[in-house]
């Protein structure tokens, strides 16, 4: 339905559906993959992938073994929120965090040995991450000898060890098996080092799909869960539903002649006479500026190309051939709507980017409901 009926209380301009039944449909994919020994955990960083971090821990509290977010700030607000699951933190923490870590039960990652130096008994349990392939957080594995050689000794509560792996579109799985190969021998290591309660994981959305080796005890799921992407699973999609929806209204309709031009600068000049839609959002909602002239949005069913420049707050959409349009009207930017359908990927195609952006940038202050 594309009239404002369906807006949920209160009237709101631009505003975030979250499809629990979606969301809850994913997990049980998921769930049908994985042995039911392996621990599925929630990747909730980056206010869920700009879904909610509140929205999506409620629904998913009791429905699987723990979260993951990215900072000590997000595992706090989900304690005050009510969230009692296990929490692991996987950006860095500096050390003057640690005793906020600690009250909280917040699990966090060490990743490199300035931070591992100052543990000490008192310290918020840890997992420690190796950089297999990434070259990005983690230790390298020629300091695994360094890291042993500390912890020996100490009691420090180290309760993991993980990694994860960058991905290959060329290379396909290859790469995959060259970085878990090198996990595994870490794993050894620290098996031989006495170590062999240790939580280990490494396989992020993409590493569960690609192979059940890579399950180990736990895995971390974050855009699967919420169908932002394709993905494949044994050389077939993976049939995982988009969660998010994002609508705005029509806010003013125009007339316009052949030579006018419209929006900053001005950018772009009409060719004909138009009839055009005011939209209530801009970049500041995070829709790209990037999208100016390119972009699209759907209205009653069909799609709108976004004319002249994206500003802050307000877009033009040219609606010349949709006819019925009115004043109040949705507006869809991502879901479906009469049939049609416009996804994250499809905003991030044109300019270049990948569907991650468009989710995370969705202003966190604009309202989310779960529907």
């Amino acid at each position: 339905m594309s009239v404002l009926k369906k807006l949920p209380p209160p009237n709101l301009k631009v505003w975030v559906e979250i499809d629990k039944t979606a969301l809850l449909a994913n997990l049980e994919l998921f769930r049908s993959v994985v042995n039911p020994k392996v621990e599925v955990w929630a990747v909730v960083k980056s206010n869920a992938y700009g879904h909610g971090l509140f929205e999506v821990a409620d629904i998913l509290k009791n429905l699987v073994n723990g979260f993951c977010v990215d900072s000590v700030a997000e595992g706090e607000a989900l304690r005050k929120r009510g969230i009692k699951s296990p929490i692991l933190v996987l950006g860095p923490t500096l050390p003057a965090l640690f005793s906020v870590a600690y009250r909280k039960k917040l699990t966090l990652t060490i990743a490199d040995i300035g931070t591992l130096r100052k543990l000490s008994s008192r310290s918020p349990n840890f997992h420690l991450k190796f950089d297999t392939g990434m070259r990005r957080q983690g230790f390298l594995p020629s300091e695994l000898s360094r890291v042993l050689n500390f912890l020996r000794g100490k009691n420090l509560p180290l309760r993991g060890i993980y990694s994860h792996f960058a991905g290959d579109e060329v290379g396909g799985i290859s790469r995959y098996r060259e970085q878990f190969a090198l996990f595994e021998a870490l794993m050894k290591s620290f098996s031989a080092a006495g170590y062999n309660s240790l939580k280990r994981h490494i396989a992020a959305t993409d590493g569960v799909l690609q192979n059940a080796d890579f399950h180990l005890d736990m895995v971390r799921i974050g855009m699967g869960f919420y169908g932002g992407t394709k993905l494949f699973h044994q050389g077939k999609v993976f049939p995982g539903r988009p969660v998010l929806s994002w609508r705005t209204v029509v806010s003013a309709l125009k007339t316009a002649q052949a030579g006018d031009r419209v929006g900053y600068a001005p950018s772009e000049i009409l060719a004909a006479p138009s009839k055009l839609a005011i939209l209530p959002i801009g970049y500041w909602h995070g829709f790209p500026r990037a999208l100016s002239r390119i972009g699209e949005v759907l209205v009653r069913g069909r799609r709108a190309r976004v004319v002249g420049l994206v500003s802050m707050d307000l877009l033009t959409v040219e609606v010349t051939n949709i006819p019925g349009i009115r004043v109040g009207d949705m507006v869809t930017i991502i879901g479906s709507d009469l049939g049609s359908v416009l996804t994250a990927d499809d905003l991030a195609r044109p300019i270049q980017t990948v569907p991650y952006e468009i989710l995370t940038r969705t202003n966190p202050l604009m309202r989310r409901f779960v529907v």
